[in-house]
């Protein structure tokens, strides 16, 4: 495997902490201020969103109010979303509204909670 940009100039700082794990991501933490670089696979298919831990139904509903079970719930901009309910109707493509793009904050989020990371800068 090639090394990336990242694990080169990580090296260079002659830092001993590197972990990579078994599906090619790659974590570094340098001298005191903390660097991640994580990659996550996802698959975006129309029935199902799939990581290498999670598979979860495409569908997503905004939720009015304040939830009171935060279970499968993604907050993204002051709003709140029931994430894995009902499948999503086929549209002509993926971006027609932001559906797809909550469900990629959702499986990034099930890939974090799953490594043990509660925040990252996507």
């Amino acid at each position: 495997m090639e090394h990336t940009k990242a694990y080169k100039e990580f090296k260079k700082q002659n830092s001993k902490k590197y972990v990579r794990y078994p599906e090619g991501a790659e974590m570094y933490s340098m001298s005191l201020s903390k660097f991640q670089q994580l990659a996550i696979g996802i698959d975006h298919g129309w029935s199902m969103m799939k990581t290498i831990s999670q598979v979860f139904v495409t569908g997503v509903k905004e939720i009015t109010t304040t939830p009171a079970l935060f279970g499968d719930v993604l907050e993204y901009e002051g709003k709140f979303y029931k994430v894995g309910t009902v499948r999503q109707e086929v549209k002509d493509t993926k971006v027609e509204d932001d559906s797809f793009y909550l469900l990629t904050l959702a499986a990034v989020a099930k890939e974090l909670k799953r490594r043990g990371l509660a925040e990252a800068k996507v």
